[in-house]
């Protein structure tokens, strides 16, 4: 294996370091954008929340609750009423001529925390988020309760959230922080990957390394080590050093990590991107021709997505279950002891003449078909057909499915299964 890492080295090293050093530079950056969105969002705190209106509003919301009302709306409180003219339009409230609309929602542990805590969308905030819950969230002290909104790793602010306090000409100000840096990047490695598989086929790499007395599966493991783990690898030092260098451009005060947040959320994502490139060497491995490995990893999003939307709602419920626990780890430990030895197998079978076909075992162009036609009959047939009004859509629906299922019918049987009937029958 080491002779293969040396050789893929020599082979593709410009490409390796200009991927790391892409990396190095969007983590770099990362940090610069991170320090200035939060100095953005600190000065819209202060300009825009003031201890005056803190007080008042909390002190009207504790009222509602002592006399009884806990379980109304908080909104209900003088506090909102007294913002709007009767025309609706806010006017002033206080000497800075500042007005605030919600300390709740804008609380990074307000009505977000409750929301995500209480599993509720916006359609049951009005009928259930009361002064009574509220209350809770609202510090004794305004300076605690500043202080809690400008901590950066709280659950928000985060990727654009909206905070409904502002001056009277912009009622929401937006701002991103990522609580994450760049762990998120991890998604792209096996489109990288894919990429990289193309390039190397275009130059002939498998029959290199075949040439050479190796087998193309010590090809697949040098893009692995050196284009996924290396690249994941990389991504996850920078983002360990995006952290523990926060509070050198932040106030420490507002700096505290999470740690075993951060560690548990990096495993499932890391988790998540091997899952995808797993994926991605298995096309690779049954698929030939450059141009086809990208047209049937473009087509399986939309497939993918199809199908789940098509379960029983008991089914895509208990999926949607699993899938919010996050058990990616689980799920690549599966895939792992089931796909890769597959893979591997597959690759043993390798000759230059696969390149160029469709499928690149022959035997599995009539099973991968039947398998288009079964994905695109569930996904785009039957639900056109169980309809119970027939529409433009179900047309739309029946007219792609046809077209799947002869464009695929005639790249992957005419290179293949049509010729596999015709030796049979000579």
């Amino acid at each position: 294996m080491i002779k293969s890492l040396k050789a893929y080295w020599n082979l593709r090293k410009f490409y390796i370091l200009g991927v790391y050093i892409c990396i190095i530079l969007v983590g770099v950056i990362g940090m610069i954008t991170d320090q200035s969105n939060w100095n953005s969002y600190r000065e819209n705190v202060y300009n825009y929340t003031n201890e005056k209106d803190y007080h008042t509003f909390k002190s009207q919301v504790e009222e509602l609750v002592k006399n009884g009302h806990g379980k109304d709306d908080y909104h209900s409180i003088d506090f909102f009423s007294s913002q709007f003219s009767e025309t609706g339009s806010p006017k002033e409230v206080n000497s800075d001529k500042v007005w605030s609309y919600d300390y709740v929602a804008a609380s990074t542990f307000g009505k977000s925390s409750y929301v995500n805590e209480h599993n509720l969308n916006t359609s049951e905030l009005k009928n259930r988020l009361s002064a009574k819950n509220v209350l809770q969230y609202l510090p004794n002290s305004f300076e605690e309760y500043r202080n809690k909104l400008l901590n950066f790793y709280n659950p928000t602010p985060e990727y654009n959230n909206g905070f409904i306090f502002g001056p009277e000409n912009s009622t929401y100000f937006f701002v991103s922080i990522n609580n994450s840096a760049i762990m998120s990047f991890v998604l792209i490695i096996a489109p990288l990957l894919l990429l990289i598989m193309c390039l190397d086929q275009g130059r002939k790499f498998s029959l290199f390394y075949v040439q050479r007395g190796r087998n193309r599966n010590k090809l697949l493991f040098s893009q692995f080590i050196y284009f996924a783990l290396g690249s994941i690898l990389m991504i996850t030092l920078m983002s360990i050093i995006t952290h523990m260098t926060r509070g050198l451009f932040i106030p420490n005060k507002y700096v505290n990590i999470p740690v075993r947040g951060l560690i548990e959320n990096g495993k499932q994502i890391v988790a998540l991107a091997l899952i995808l490139t797993i994926f991605i060497m298995f096309i690779d491995a049954l698929i030939g021709k450059s141009i086809y490995k990208i047209l049937t990893t473009v087509f399986s999003i939309p497939a993918i997505i199809l199908f789940v939307n098509n379960l029983s709602s008991k089914y895509r419920g208990d999926l949607d279950k699993y899938l919010s626990n996050f058990k990616f780890i689980i799920t690549l430990i599966i895939l792992s002891v089931i796909i890769i030895p597959i893979i591997y197998f597959m690759n043993l079978k390798y000759s230059s003449e696969q390149d160029e076909r469709f499928i690149r075992l022959k035997k599995l162009s009539i099973p991968f078909y039947l398998f288009i036609v079964f994905l695109t009959t569930f996904d785009l047939f039957m639900p056109s057909v169980t309809s119970s009004s027939f529409s433009t859509n179900n047309l739309i629906y029946i007219i792609i499915g046809i077209f799947v299922i002869v464009l695929f019918g005639k790249l992957i049987l005419n290179f293949d299964s049509y010729l596999i009937f015709k030796r049979k029958n000579k």
